[in-house]
């Protein structure tokens, strides 16, 4: 078999991934669109009932803070998943032992997964201080990556719900597709594709940072464990954590917050530089085939997910 007819395949086999992304995505946004007209048509009809007309901005309100349209979805994707891959992937795949999490284990992944955030705080400084001289705000972006939840439904589809459906997406439906060309290769095409669906353009890298890591866990641990640190992340660093530093006065929130967030990135970098000889045998023993990440962003369905999601950062930069 030629080289030409081995690329061909690989293309074919990881185009997969990405159109299972974009169905996902299709399928969130149909129905967060239709409950957003039933919800918008609901305000508006008790608005003409008690008397007056229907008012734009309190019905943006009521239907900026609705995540029922993203539970909807989830519970859609999930019924598909059962029917394509069976009843038992939610068992099986959720907790299929790979390796012992030990307290010293989930402490270093913790760590390591918590300084992602303190990545975050430096690459969004560093943006707003090249784009801005350019004229371009990124202050929408921003503010939809730290929006903290607003409703019960939005705490429920961001702290549990979200955390559940997109770590069965990446780590165990697209991550396992990718699997048997290489465990490096696996979690990197997913990390990636979980990046870029975010959006965003301050969001994305570090979703990708993000994503290593629970990538890493998934393949070393249990995809249980990957959606216990998502739960982690929006519930207590994107929502308790924030909100404490909210209520506290003058700077202290911030320093509070700046604090904590520092000292488990020095906690990382001590973890990483420990762990030097065992990341390199990591590295060693999964060498990767530079054709399987070539074929990966050369195949049409990773190609339509990178213009699809680039153009969901630049509407975002034009609001």
């Amino acid at each position: 078999m030629t080289e030409k007819e081995i690329n061909k395949i690989l293309r074919r086999r990881f185009c997969t991934a990405g159109w299972t992304l974009l169905i996902y995505y299709g399928i969130l946004n149909v129905m967060v669109l239709l409950t957003m007209f039933v919800q918008g048509m609901a305000d508006a009809l008790e608005m003409i009932r008690a008397g007056a007309l229907p008012d734009p901005g309190k019905l943006t309100a009521g239907i900026a803070g609705n995540a029922w349209g993203y539970l909807y979805a989830a519970a859609v994707g999930l019924v598909i998943l059962i029917g394509w891959k069976g009843l038992p992937f939610l068992g099986k795949e959720m907790w299929r032992p790979r390796g012992k999490m030990d307290s010293a284990s989930f402490l270093s992944v913790l760590c390591v997964f918590v300084s992602a955030q303190l990545v975050f705080s430096v690459l969004t400084g560093l943006l707003n201080a090249l784009l801005s001289p350019l004229g371009v705000d990124i202050t929408a972006s921003v503010e939809a990556a730290t929006m903290q939840s607003s409703s019960v439904s939005m705490l429920l589809y961001g702290c549990l719900v979200a955390p559940l459906t997109e770590e069965l997406l990446f780590r165990g439906l697209i991550q396992g597709m990718l699997r048997p060309y290489g465990k490096r290769f696996g979690i990197i095409a997913s990390a990636f594709l979980f990046g870029m669906y975010h959006g965003n353009l301050v969001q994305t890298p570090y979703a990708f940072a993000v994503g290593l890591v629970l990538g890493y866990v998934a393949e070393e641990y249990s995809l249980g464990w990957c959606v216990l640190l998502h739960m982690f992340n929006n519930l207590v660093l994107g929502s308790l954590l924030p909100g404490l530093a909210g209520m506290l006065p003058g700077v202290s929130g911030a320093l509070l917050q700046g604090g904590i967030l520092l000292a488990f990135s020095v906690a990382a970098l001590g973890v990483l530089v420990v762990n030097i000889p065992k990341i390199r045998n990591y590295r060693e023993a999964n060498r990767m085939d530079g054709r399987c990440l070539t074929c990966f962003f050369t195949n049409a369905g990773t190609i339509f997910v990178i213009l699809v999601f680039a153009a969901s950062m630049v509407l975002m930069l034009s609001v």
